[in-house]
């Protein structure tokens, strides 16, 4: 990968701080959005996490689900109307190398705030202008207190199948329903299968299973203590250990290939 093709991706994993409270907009720009841009000729996921404060102020987070990389700071962001706008200058760090970075995401929020529809324009490295649009993603209900329980366990998990060949780096999504029942879905990384769905996926006294009949395949694992490690069994076969471990809010998954060239 070229030192000009790791600028671009760090570029991607955009730390969003300080948007201010200027309106019914921003309130709206609360919640999880996904997209993918171009870098390549191929086609990498971004999720962008945007966490509102009591004081109506926003912090956010953008994820490059495929290379696993984040934390790279908007030096200001404003909102206004329906007009989002990224200032980046900044330095960043990937292998060891200092990289200066800068750019502007210019987005238009839909009227129905269901997208963000907007062009990512790097200065420094100069680079291309590239489309980056983003759709919200619904928010799951919030849970009862009667199922304080299950809350342990929804979120994001990571664990490495190893099947005798090529590792497979697998993301398991879970969300928890208001009355406490449980969904979820599974990202094989390496091999570009999305959202893979999960029959039906349950969790009494500490134990969690997963029925996922798209693939013939089940997953039983036991919870530990803290709700950080599900160490179990993947069965599609001969069964294979399989521990995930959860992934804190601000970390994305697992990255994939070294050498793969990116962008946001």
């Amino acid at each position: 990968m070229t030192v000009r093709m790791m600028q671009k991706l760090l570029l991607g994993m955009v730390a969003l701080a300080a948007l201010t409270p200027l309106g019914h907009a921003q309130t709206q720009l609360a919640g999880d959005w996904k997209g993918e841009i171009n870098a390549g000729g191929m086609q990498f996921r971004i999720v962008w996490h945007v966490v509102a404060a009591k004081d109506g102020s926003l912090t956010s987070t953008i994820d490059n689900v495929d290379q696993g990389l984040m934390g790279i700071a908007v030096k200001s962001t404003t909102v206004k109307d329906s007009k989002v706008t990224l200032d980046i200058d900044t330095v960043a760090q990937m292998n060891g190398q200092s990289l200066n970075l800068s750019g502007t995401y210019e987005g238009t929020l839909t009227k129905d705030s269901a997208e963000v529809d907007g062009t990512w324009t790097q200065t420094a490295p100069n680079a291309d202008t590239e489309e980056l649009n983003m759709k919200h993603v619904p928010a799951a209900p919030t849970p009862a207190p009667a199922a304080a329980a299950a809350v342990q366990i929804a979120g994001d998990w990571a664990g490495v199948l190893d099947t005798g060949g090529p590792q497979l780096h697998l993301v398991l999504h879970i969300a928890q329903a208001a009355d406490g029942s449980l969904t979820s879905n599974v990202d094989s990384v390496d091999q570009g299968a999305l959202a893979i769905p999960v029959a039906t996926t349950t969790l009494k006294d500490g134990k969690l299973t997963l029925a996922v009949e798209v693939v013939h395949g089940s997953y039983e694992g036991t919870v530990n203590k803290d709700a950080t490690e599900i160490a179990g069994t993947w069965t599609q076969g001969p069964p294979l250990e399989l521990t995930f471990k959860r992934v804190p809010a601000a970390t994305a998954a697992p990255a994939a290939p070294a050498g793969t060239p990116a962008k946001p």
